[in-house]
């Protein structure tokens, strides 16, 4: 498919929604595995604990996607260490690229 439209259009709509509609948001790109999408929606809708409504416990799961990413040779290192890479090195962005010339979503260097 066209999983660049679907980023793009859906973080647009996040632009042009009722916040409240968040987490249906966040729902959405989940179910279509689109991970940035998940946290970008989910980082600026962000409530820390501290700030949210009294009694009330936030918990957003979109802050931590789990795209279904297989490698065809299984895992080698642990999956939750790989996330946790790819989350902080691309926000999860397939063509994410630094100045420096590391590439996609674990930002490796070409020459590696």
């Amino acid at each position: 498919g066209k999983r660049d439209l679907a980023r793009e259009e859906l973080i647009r709509a996040h632009g042009l929604i009722d916040p409240s509609l968040d987490q249906a948001l966040i729902a959405l790109a989940s179910f279509y595995d689109l991970p940035a999408v998940q946290l970008q929606v989910a980082n600026a809708a962000y409530v820390p604990a501290s700030r949210a409504p009294r009694g009330r416990i936030v918990l957003n799961a979109g802050l931590f996607p789990v795209p279904d990413y297989k490698p065809s040779t299984g895992y080698k290192v642990d999956r939750a260490l790989l996330l946790a890479f790819m989350r902080q090195e691309s926000k999860f962005r397939p063509d994410a690229m630094s100045w420096a010339g590391a590439r996609g979503l674990m930002q490796i260097m070409p020459a590696t």
